[in-house]
C-alpha cells in the first residue's frame, strides 16, 4: 500500500523521524499502530504468552461472575451519598 501526504505533513514526519533516529516509514508505521491499536489475534498472543496477565484476567473474569465489580454510575451514586 502507498499513501501519499501533503508536503507540510511529509515535511513534519521526516523532523520528526530525525529526532527519533528512524526512517520516516517507522514513524509512519508508529503513528497508525497508536491510532489502529493491536489486532484481536495479538491480544490473543499476549495473554497466551503472558501468564501473569492471563491471571489478572481471569481473576478480573471471575470478580464479575461474582458480583465483584461496579458500572460508574454506580460508583458515582455511591460517593454522592458518602461524601465524607
Amino acid at each position: 500500500m502507498q499513501v501519499s501526504f501533503p508536503e507540510d505533513v511529509t515535511e513534519r514526519l521526516t523532523a520528526k523521524a530525525s529526532e527519533m533516529n528512524l526512517p520516516p516509514e517507522e514513524v509512519v508505521k508508529f503513528i497508525v499502530e497508536t491510532i489502529l491499536g493491536p489486532s484481536t489475534l495479538e491480544i490473543d498472543q499476549e495473554i497466551v504468552q503472558d501468564q501473569d496477565l492471563g491471571a489478572a484476567l481471569e481473576r478480573a473474569r471471575a470478580d464479575v461472575r461474582a458480583g465483584r465489580v461496579f458500572d460508574h454510575a454506580e460508583v458515582v451514586e455511591w460517593h454522592r451519598r458518602h461524601p465524607e
